[in-house]
This record gives structure tokens, C-alpha cells and sequence, in this order.
């Protein structure tokens, strides 16, 4: 019998996840449960820009940073905005599947 291939190690996925105003810990919490299993992660945040979410996230996140699309424009857009954008660059850098996750989404048993 020939030799199996594990399908999960060899996709490429990128996540998507959507912020407002988050609670900067639960975030970064909720985003370090499937970080390790995703190749990068687009995150779009739609929090107005004076409050520094971004810096406040990316500290709590800072062994990961390569892996971090981050999108932020300071206005509330939809979600299609967000998941059209991780499309295209799911299909430009070659990924093979999309994870879309909000800021309250955590992911407990991911293998």
C-alpha cells in the first residue's frame, strides 16, 4: 500500500477576521487559537483609526506578525467587503481554502 498524505498539511488556508471595536485581549485570544493552523490571516478592521486597534492587536501578536494582512480603512464596511478582498488575495498568492471568522471567534480543536 502506498504512502498516505495528510490533505491538512498540504492546504494552503488563509483566514479572514472581521473586528469593531473589540476587546483587545479577547481578540488576540480568540485569533492565537487558529493562527498556528492558518498560512496567514487577513485582518479587517473595522474600528474607527483613532482608537489603535491595530497597534493593540499586533503587540499581543507579535510572533506571528509575518503571517498578518491587516485592513483597515476607519469606517464600518460590510462583511462581503472583507471576505471579497481575502478572495482575491486567496486566488492571487495561490491559497486552497478561506476560514472566516468574526472577533468573537475562537477555534478550541482545529485538527
Amino acid at each position: 500500500m502506498g504512502s498516505q498524505v495528510n490533505f491538512c498539511s498540504s492546504v494552503r488556508m488563509l483566514a479572514v477576521v472581521t473586528l469593531y471595536n473589540p476587546d483587545i485581549e479577547s481578540v488576540a485570544g480568540n485569533i492565537s487559537t487558529y493562527i498556528d493552523s492558518v498560512d496567514a490571516i487577513l485582518i479587517w478592521d473595522n474600528s474607527p483609526l483613532s482608537g489603535n486597534v491595530r497597534e493593540s492587536v499586533l503587540s499581543r501578536l507579535k510572533c506571528h506578525e509575518s503571517k498578518i494582512i491587516w485592513h483597515g480603512t476607519g469606517e464600518n464596511e460590510c462583511i462581503a467587503a472583507a471576505i471579497n478582498m481575502a478572495w482575491q488575495i486567496m486566488n492571487r498568492d495561490s491559497f486552497d481554502t478561506l476560514l472566516v471568522m468574526d472577533q468573537d471567534s475562537s477555534w478550541t480543536d482545529f485538527e
